[in-house]
């Protein structure tokens, strides 16, 4: 969880969001987000389950996307008394709303493969294309399969490459490897 949510330098809008009122509110209230969040982490990463989930649940009601995502994980992977999917696609939801990239992505997944219940492949390729817009390159290899196979949407080759190519950019060599695929067919 660690590497999602900012400590390892990622843009604030991935922390907080792209609410700058809460964000800021946040900071005013608060210099400690930050250091609760970190205490969370800590906490998560030592097996200290509990704890990390007061702390999570605390920043969480506080609109802290980066929290919000990290109690839908805890749901998801059963690290929870109670966990359920209800619960971790309500947190989930939340911190996609919210701009954070991970969850955004993570909730198209979700969506796709039905693992928080019904599937519903045409908002799965809605919140992929958000987390691909946004710079997410497994978002974009989602988009450019699902825009290749037409799953969600109808199948766009264009739009395919254009996923595919954005990915590539990125350095992804399976996309690099789609992509001189698509072109060697025509």
């Amino acid at each position: 969880l660690r590497d999602l949510v900012g400590s390892n330098g990622a843009p604030l809008r991935k922390v907080f969001g792209s609410n700058h009122d809460d964000s800021f509110r946040l900071l005013r209230e608060g210099k400690a987000a930050g250091f609760v969040m970190d205490r969370a982490l800590l906490a998560y990463e030592s097996g200290r389950r509990a704890q990390a989930q007061r702390e999570f649940d605390h920043l969480a009601r506080l609109k802290l996307p980066a929290a919000q995502y990290s109690l839908a994980v805890m749901h998801l992977k059963r690290e929870l008394p109670g966990a359920n999917r209800a619960a971790a696609r309500r947190w989930l939801e939340r911190a996609a709303r919210a701009g954070f990239v991970t969850a955004q992505y993570e909730l198209g997944q979700a969506l796709e493969t039905g693992s928080l219940g019904r599937r519903d492949l045409k908002a799965a390729h809605d919140w992929h294309e958000r987390a691909a817009q946004a710079g997410s390159v497994a978002a974009q290899l989602a988009m450019g399969t699902a825009h290749y196979l037409g799953r969600g949407r109808p199948q766009d080759s264009e739009r395919a490459a254009h996923w595919f190519r954005e990915a590539a950019k990125a350095g992804d060599e399976g996309a690099m490897y789609l992509l001189a695929s698509m072109y060697e067919k025509g």
